[in-house]
């Protein structure tokens, strides 16, 4: 921890600056220098990463801190399984994002990545050039790979007990968001006639998506910078890191709701629960709707 204080006050001091007036460009340029540094440890790993993806639509800087900050738990579990010092990462701050913020943590993210270049006998890259032109969403895609390539160096994947704790705290937070504006919801029973699976999942998080659009849109009671924007129907297998994706951002706007409502609270995710499936997630999420409509009714 004390290293990576030392780099990020180095980093700091001679980056005033960047830090202070940071750009999508200066924090792609980051996102890039930690790619092609776990680049080099899959090389030396003799592992290999998918690198292709997808460029999102409606990507505001908010999504792209909060998908960095799993990026970050990632990066702490491969530090772990390296024999290195970790830390629990902070739950995304409740105020109006700003790609400064998002800098401040895609900078952590590289520091405690160089730092794993001894456990793979390589040295630390130097800095990406600085791009142009580029937007959250393309950051956000940049990230993505970062995720990739964390997977491809054995990082454990994702399984629906995150994708669960994430829904929960979804969940929670529009529960404190409907009781702080007198609104009590008597969460519904649900039941599935069938076993769902992560297609299903991510079927309901659109919806989620398509409700909140109706209460955050502008003009409306919590409307939020940018508005509520669904990403579509992924196409091709789905796996319960890409739920885990969606539902970050869907906690992203809900935290913007948040913030526009007059809340500073962070959402706290609860302690990661064993044993949950994919019904287990649904579930949350249609209960979840049941809230969102409650808030529609206000």
């Amino acid at each position: 921890m004390r290293t990576l204080l030392v780099t990020l006050t180095l980093w700091f001091l001679a980056h005033p600056a960047i830090a202070q007036n940071a750009t999508p460009n200066h924090v792609y340029q980051a996102t890039e220098t930690v790619r092609l540094q776990l680049a080099s440890y899959n090389e030396a790993n003799f592992t290999s990463a998918n690198d292709s993806t997808s460029i999102e639509q409606g990507i505001l800087p908010r999504h792209v801190l909060q998908y960095a900050e799993r990026v970050m738990e990632k990066v702490q579990l491969l530090r772990y399984m390296n024999g290195l010092s970790t830390f629990a990462t902070n739950a995304a701050p409740v105020r109006d994002v700003t790609p400064a913020d998002v800098h401040g943590m895609v900078t952590k993210i590289e520091a405690q990545t160089a730092e794993l270049a001894t456990a793979y006998g390589v040295d630390v890259v130097t800095q990406a050039s600085l791009p142009s032109g580029k937007t959250p969403a393309d950051v956000y895609g940049n990230l993505t790979r970062l995720s990739k390539s964390l997977d491809a160096l054995g990082v454990p994947a994702t399984v629906p007990n995150d994708v669960y704790r994430v829904a929960r705290t979804l969940q929670n937070a529009l529960d404190e968001l409907a009781r702080r504006n007198g609104s009590n919801v008597e969460t519904p029973v649900v039941f599935t006639a069938r076993p769902m699976t992560p297609a299903d999942v991510y079927s309901v998080g659109l919806q989620v998506i398509d409700d909140l659009s109706q209460i955050a849109g502008d003009g409306r009671r919590f409307s939020v910078p940018g508005g509520v924007n669904s990403p579509g129907q992924k196409s091709g297998p789905i796996r319960p890191a890409d739920v885990n994706k969606l539902l970050l951002r869907v906690l992203a706007d809900v935290d913007a709701m948040k913030y526009s409502a007059g809340l500073r609270t962070a959402s706290v995710k609860p302690p990661l629960e064993g044993g949950k499936t994919p019904t287990d997630v649904w579930r949350v999420l249609t209960e979840t709707r049941a809230i969102i409509a409650a808030l529609n009714a206000i």
